[in-house]
């Protein structure tokens, strides 16, 4: 079972530290003038969205960050600033390879069996998040906020 400190450091880590740079970034954002949107992208995981046993502390965390983003997407709507979320499916990074690399074969082949994405059958590459970022933080998303855009190859509907 999940233990307390398990959960205090995910949080911690992800959910505090995310709020005190949502904090500093919104007094930033307030302070200028010379544009019409302003936007925070905040990032979150489809582990938010799945329940899975060994990642009970970093879903749990993960499932904050998008309800913290949808309620700094209410407060901070009178400052002209929207707060977006993405919720990346597992991206193709040096962490995720070494990762990959401390499991045994057959965990590999089980967990990709359940995860990985049936409609697009890779990993996602780190330019496709970037790519969502910046389109949620552009002036073409200026209508959008308090929203997600999940990006994990279909694997949620699947």
């Amino acid at each position: 079972m999940l233990g307390r400190s398990d959960l205090q450091q995910a949080f911690g880590a992800s959910v505090e530290g995310l709020l005190v740079a949502m904090q500093q970034a919104s007094k930033a954002l307030q302070r200028r003038s010379d544009s019409k949107s302003l936007s925070i992208v905040n990032i979150s995981s489809t582990t938010s969205h799945i329940a899975m046993a060994e990642l009970t502390a970093y879903s749990a965390a993960k499932a904050a960050i998008r309800q913290l983003s949808r309620s700094a997407a209410v407060e901070l709507a009178p400052h002209n600033i929207r707060v977006n979320t993405v919720v990346p499916h597992t991206t193709d990074t040096e962490g995720v390879q070494a990762f990959m690399a401390s499991l045994s074969e057959e965990y590999i082949a089980e967990v990709a069996a359940s995860a990985m994405p049936k409609l697009i059958p890779r990993l996602a590459r780190p330019e496709e998040i970037a790519a969502g970022i910046a389109f949620l933080a552009s002036s073409d998303a200026s209508f959008i906020t308090g929203s997600e855009l999940i990006l994990d190859g279909g694997a949620s509907i699947t």
